[in-house]
């Protein structure tokens, strides 16, 4: 027989194998719980979330970064919102995205069905009124949310929250959620931690939309969307006057139907060259079948922005809407400017009536903001246009071919007075020129498949020098729905309770065969 080896006896030998093996696993798990603690301490310090959905549903835009950069106190979110109501939880995600981008800003669910007592407490505070849903029987506030500071407050209702839009061309692609929620709550934000409103002016005594909500050419839903940013708009009588209130952050006239007389056209002029802004809506202006000019032109001539006496007349079929007047048109061409650089990819267009051609001066620097498509035209005369489309004759040979400018913005700097010449300073204004003005119409301005909204905030927020204002569009969530047969949920039967268990059994009785072979 062999000899045993010298040394440690085998039992000996095993024992010390096995304590270096525990002692060994030990810090292999010890390791693994110091590298889990460090990622876990890293991923709390530095936050960052990536969204992969199409519609970038939970990525806040930069006009909310500005704001919220912005702040410097605390701000609370109160949202009356039932975990049972179907956008709750893409309200909580872009909430929480809100909580993550600032440290100021604090968030509070309360449900009123589920925590009433609460719900009673918060509604005493901010004047929130509830009701109870008669097919369901849940207590429903009528506001959605209160975003408050020690000192002001503000109400969000539920229809500024969330909105709906149906399906687009009533195909099997499911309606679409617009979550407006973001514009709500960053406007809020703006509302109760911005002191003084801007000042916006309106233009009256030509014929332009007023303010009362009675009128039919009333931009009066534009006011409220304004309000609701820390914008008050005022009106201002031009006709007679020779200046224009410093006050005024921003002069809007919009669509006039008579013209601006020289000492007026200067009046407007003299504000711009002090550093004012503005913004003109101006439709084709036509007296007894004559297009006539607006009196502006020699104003938006100093901006590099030419205004055309011109009708145009859009034929691209996927620009008309269906079932409608000729002259409503879709826009979806935008420029590069930064109010309309973010509706290059959104796939959202504005919607416009008869207008006019606006274009930029070559060499000027003013950028252009809407364009048409190729196949539209522009008509010099009136009566050239009613031929056309009376008798479907052939074009006359001054007739413009598209793609036509119809928005354009441009801006110019003058020195304000000699000392500022002095220290090499200067004012710059702003003026933002559309061919129409029926784009700013209620109908337009509320339905959240149009950029109409946006463009008139941003515009705004660009004139205002406001950031803020200048924004991505509205997010919205497609929702598809699945449509289910008696045959297929038979099916679905047979496949979940006989199909998926027999394999499993029929698997498990294999493996325990191969194992006993």
């Amino acid at each position: 027989m062999t000899e045993p080896a010298r040394g440690l006896s085998a039992p000996w030998s095993a024992s010390r194998f096995r304590r270096i093996h525990h002692l060994s696993a030990l810090i292999v798990v010890t390791l693994v719980l110091v590298v889990f603690g460090l990622v876990n301490y890293l991923a709390f310090r530095h936050y960052k979330r990536w969204d992969w959905t199409r519609d970038h549903l939970y990525t806040l835009s930069s006009r909310t970064h500005a704001v919220l950069r912005g702040l410097h106190e605390p701000v609370s979110v109160y949202v009356f919102l039932s975990e049972s109501e179907p956008t709750f939880k893409e309200i909580k995600a872009l909430l929480d995205r809100y909580r993550y981008a600032s440290k100021y800003v604090a968030v509070h669910l309360v449900d009123p069905d589920r925590r009433p007592a609460e719900f009673d407490m918060l509604a005493k505070r901010f004047g929130v009124m509830a009701g109870q849903v008669l097919s369901t029987g849940e207590l429903r506030a009528d506001a959605a949310a209160v975003v408050a500071t020690p000192e002001q407050r503000w109400i969000i209702k539920r229809d500024d929250l969330v909105g709906y839009a149906d399906g687009e061309n009533g195909d099997n692609a499911g309606d679409q959620i617009e979550v407006g929620a973001e514009r709500a709550l960053s406007g809020a934000i703006m509302q109760v931690t911005e002191g003084h409103p801007t000042r916006v002016c309106l233009s009256e005594g030509h014929g332009e939309w007023a303010l009362e909500p009675r009128e039919q050419r009333s931009v009066y839903p534009f006011k409220q969307e304004l309000e609701r940013d820390n914008i008050e708009m005022v009106a201002v009588t031009i006709r007679g006057k020779s200046a224009i209130s410093a006050d005024c952050q921003a002069l809007f006239v919009i669509g006039p139907n008579r013209t601006f007389q020289p000492q007026e056209a200067e009046a407007v002029s003299e504000y711009l060259r002090q550093g004012g802004n503005a913004l003109f809506a101006l439709d084709p202006m036509i007296v007894r079948e004559e297009l006539v000019p607006t009196g502006l032109e020699t104003v938006a001539e100093r901006f590099g922005i030419q205004i055309e006496n011109s009708v145009l007349v859009e034929r691209d079929p996927n620009q008309l809407p269906q079932s409608s007047a000729l002259e409503r048109f879709y826009v979806s061409d935008f420029g590069a400017h930064p109010t309309t650089r973010a509706l290059t990819t959104a796939e959202i267009p504005a919607v416009l009536h008869q207008a006019r051609v606006v274009e930029p001066i070559h060499g000027s620097g003013a950028q252009m903001l809407l364009q048409t498509s190729a196949q539209a035209v522009a008509f010099s005369r009136v009566r050239d246009l009613q031929a056309s489309l009376k008798n479907d004759t052939g074009l006359p040979a001054d007739v413009r071919h598209g793609p036509l400018s119809i928005a354009v913005a441009g801006t110019e700097s003058a020195a304000k007075s000699a000392s500022d010449k002095l220290r090499n300073k200067s004012v710059a204004g702003r003026l933002v020129v559309v061919g129409d003005s029926d784009w700013l119409a209620m109908t337009y301005l509320e339905a959240p498949e149009l950029a109409n909204l946006y463009l008139a905030s941003a515009w705004t927020g660009w004139l205002t020098e406001r950031a803020a204002l200048i924004s991505i569009p509205p997010k919205r969530i497609r929702r598809g729905g699945v449509n289910w047969s008696v045959e297929d949920l038979n099916d679905l039967w047979w496949r979940l309770v006989v199909l998926v268990p027999f394999g499993m059994l029929l698997l498990g009785a294999v493996v325990w065969w191969r194992r006993k072979a």
